[in-house]
């Protein structure tokens, strides 16, 4: 099991808000929260840089989802539409296409 480390808390107040933090559990084991980066765009452009693997909440969902812990992203991309939580329309549509729930 890859060990995950949050240098973003967005997916963890996501996450912990619809009482599913146990996604992050059941697919990482191990979380390690850092405070090296101050927003995703800039960590996923340093992340890149230094050739490290990253993933955002919704690429959680997709692996939870192609890893069997959850049936749908839908639900769960409902879920955090209906929240504050900062996601559009076009990559919400985008995933349910790949996951094949368009």
């Amino acid at each position: 099991m890859p060990k995950i480390i949050v240098s973003d808390t967005s997916c963890l107040i996501i996450f912990e808000k619809l009482n599913r933090i146990n996604l992050l559990e059941s697919l990482y084991g191990e979380i390690t929260i850092t405070q090296i980066v101050a927003d995703e765009y800039k960590g996923r452009r340093e992340a890149k840089q230094l050739n490290i693997n990253y993933t955002g909440t919704v690429g959680i969902l997709v692996a939870a989802k192609e890893k069997g812990f959850i049936k749908t992203v839908f639900e769960i991309l409902d879920e955090i539409v209906r929240t504050n939580f900062r996601i559009s329309e076009k990559l919400v549509e985008e995933v349910k296409r790949r996951c094949g729930e368009s």
